[in-house]
């Protein structure tokens, strides 16, 4: 059986290429899929149900009391004034007589951080929380832990909605375009073809697969979906949860002998999968490039990158950055992000591309 080193054997020295996908990805075909989106649409769904029965409960949130008394009649179509009426009530901790509003902790938090923010990482507020926890009790731990998997649960279930409502009828050739593109720094008149294509992918959903088979047509291509997708049987459950073992109080983990404060720990995750050797595989195969095409780079993966960034064989990182309407880009945001990863603040300097293109946007066929 071939090891993964000899997978992702270079193919006539050429430089193979690493291209990171994330969230950014997904967003720009339109799709639902931020953790802010999923937030609002399954706090709006529980007010929904409430306004139809005057009575709504889960294991994350209840609203109203189940008593007839307090029944409303809607005669006509719930609207959306109606929803953030109650939203506000929920979330501002406000009482009105009649009505009873308990929501999880947890979920609270990274309502009102989604909101107030406008965006969320509920990875790294889950990590916030269990830093707190833990000086604590077990308990708080255990209960922050239970509503992270109900999130967790409620989160795939959004986003196998939102993956089975969308249709690709956009133009792919712009990305393939930018995914293939000569390698970096060849000047010498040698083969600018990149030897390989490593597609890491961040996201749950299959909305690269078909650039990656075009890819495949031209340049060898792979894709690894490194935290798993929602084919759960092709590449592994999902991985949901914190991997930053850089940060200075993960240590402080090991001191207190409490398994519960690891379970939702990435690391533990991925020795359960492939995904995480075929990476390592990839990195040990020879140079490579990077490219970063919709993911923040943010803390929630800080082992994984810096393992990667800093990787000896890591030739240059390149930022395919987000330009919004008004002009205006993420191209420092990503940097400074990218530079957290970084141990060694001169290979930062030397391997960060100066900024050039942004990331093409998927634009509806003719």
């Amino acid at each position: 059986m071939p090891t993964p080193e000899m997978q992702h054997k270079k193919i006539l020295n050429r430089r193979n290429r690493l291209i990171i996908v994330g969230n950014g990805f997904d967003l720009a075909h339109k799709i639902e899929t931020s953790f802010k989106n999923f937030i609002t649409s399954y706090v709006t769904s529980c007010v929904k149900e409430f306004l139809k029965e005057s009575y709504f409960k889960d294991d994350l949130i209840e609203i109203g009391k189940p008593n007839p008394i307090y029944k409303i009649h809607y005669s006509g179509e719930i609207t959306s004034n109606d929803i953030n009426q109650v939203i506000d009530r929920i979330f501002s901790a406000k009482r009105e007589p009649g009505h009873e509003y308990k929501v999880s902790s947890f979920l609270r938090h990274i309502y009102v951080n989604a909101i107030n923010k406008g965006w969320v990482d509920i990875e790294y507020e889950y990590f916030s929380l269990l830093k707190k926890a833990k000086k604590f009790s077990s308990s708080n731990v255990i209960a922050l832990n239970k509503d992270f998997d109900l999130i967790k649960s409620k989160l795939i279930e959004y986003l196998k909605k939102k993956e089975g409502e969308f249709t690709n009828s956009f133009d792919i050739q712009p990305l393939v375009d930018s995914f293939c593109e000569d390698i970096y720094g060849e000047e010498d008149g040698s083969d600018q073809i990149p030897g390989e294509l490593f597609f890491l992918n961040f996201n749950y959903t299959n909305t690269l697969e078909p650039y990656v088979r075009v890819c495949n047509s031209s340049i060898p291509s792979t894709i690894t979906y490194i935290h798993g997708s929602l084919e759960m049987d092709k590449h592994g459950e999902p991985i949901f949860g914190y991997g930053d073992e850089l940060d200075s109080e993960y240590s402080l983990f090991e001191e207190l002998n409490e398994n519960e404060l690891y379970k939702h720990i990435k690391s533990f995750e991925y020795v359960s999968q492939n995904n995480y050797q075929n990476l390592l595989g990839f990195l040990e195969s020879g140079p490579f490039e990077v490219y970063v095409f919709g993911h923040s780079c943010g803390v929630s993966d800080r082992t994984m990158l810096n393992e990667i960034f800093e990787h000896q064989d890591c030739r240059y990182i390149k930022i395919f950055y987000h330009k919004k309407l008004d002009g205006s880009t993420d191209f420092k945001e990503k940097t400074y992000n990218i530079y957290r990863h970084f141990k060694d603040k001169g290979t930062f300097r030397k391997r960060l591309i100066p900024k050039g293109k942004p990331m093409p946007q998927p634009r509806y066929a003719d």
